[in-house]
């Protein structure tokens, strides 16, 4: 009887043993996907997208423009992103184009500027053909000559300038000895002169800068100039570079705002032929140049006569 009931509980702890090993070696796929699960991320996220665990948690990491739970929606290409990138080379083209028209554009100015403060022929005959007649002003002259009493400058202008601007190239002058009204105030005078003129050449030596009596007319044309109803032409005749510290400050003023010409001091038939087109560029453009002579004689300081005209 003993040795019944040691066997049989022998056999019953044996067969319960084998029962409670097989129930943990078995188990459902629903557990064993758990257990997975706890380890690695499961979820299906597709081909657009991949599965990665946020903090144990399984979520779908979707590629760019999709997704969904599984990625499998993908968003449309925004039209206007498309349309600018492509058009971003043709702005580049545009831009360089236009940077480039811009900076030639400038540097052109430039420099015509530069050729026309410094007299060149060619730019001025460019300014000159474009300029407008002014023959229609109600002036009487095209330009009042203002130079110091003295005979070197008074060889100059009467015997080299008046017959080269009125007698070959048709200008008419208004000079001290010819056209000054006499028993008329010296003031009057010169006030009447550039006024009735187009332009005023100054005829500059260190005479004229040192003389009192031309200081009146170069202030007169400098006021109508600044006016913008006149303009100043002045002539180097001699060296000036000397006086400059004690040059009047509106003479000074001038001749900085205003591109003066040098008469050549050497005869070289080049220079003065220079000399003389840039002069005629400068003087107001005509219609129908009138070089018919005037039947006029010319006197100096000394009461002798220069040469019939």
């Amino acid at each position: 009887m003993v040795w019944h009931t040691f066997f049989t509980t022998r056999d019953s702890v044996l067969a319960g043993g084998r029962k409670s090993n097989f129930m943990l070696a078995y188990r459902s796929p629903v557990d064993r996907w758990r257990t997975r699960c706890e380890h690695r991320c499961c979820l299906d996220c597709g081909e657009n997208g991949r599965c990665n665990l946020l903090d144990k948690i399984a979520v779908c990491e979707c590629r760019a423009r999709y997704v969904g739970d599984s990625c499998e929606t993908r968003l449309p290409e925004p039209v206007k992103d498309v349309v600018e990138k492509e058009n971003t080379w043709y702005m580049w083209v545009v831009g360089a184009c236009v940077g480039t028209f811009v900076m030639l554009l400038i540097g052109t100015v430039v420099t015509l500027y530069y050729m026309w403060r410094h007299r060149v022929v060619l730019v001025m005959k460019i300014v000159h053909y474009f300029q407008a007649y002014e023959e229609d002003d109600q002036k009487k002259w095209d330009a009042f000559v203002s130079y110091r009493s003295h005979p070197t400058e008074e060889d100059f202008v009467l015997n080299t300038l008046y017959p080269k601007l009125e007698k070959e190239l048709g200008f008419t002058l208004c000079l001290h000895f010819r056209d000054f009204v006499p028993g008329e105030t010296i003031s009057n005078n010169i006030i009447n002169a550039v006024d009735g003129s187009r332009r005023t050449i100054l005829i500059l030596t260190p005479r004229y800068i040192e003389s009192e009596f031309t200081r009146f007319e170069y202030e007169k044309a400098q006021q109508e100039m600044m006016k913008r109803k006149h303009r100043i032409i002045p002539i180097v005749l001699e060296d000036i570079s000397r006086l400059s510290s004690i040059m009047d400050k509106s003479l000074k003023a001038i001749i900085s705002a205003v591109t003066y010409l040098e008469w050549p001091m050497e005869s070289d038939s080049k220079k003065i032929d220079k000399f003389w087109k840039r002069l005629q560029l400068s003087l107001p453009k005509k219609k129908v140049a009138d070089t018919e002579p005037t039947n006029c004689r010319l006197y100096n300081t000394s009461g002798k006569p220069f040469e019939d005209v």
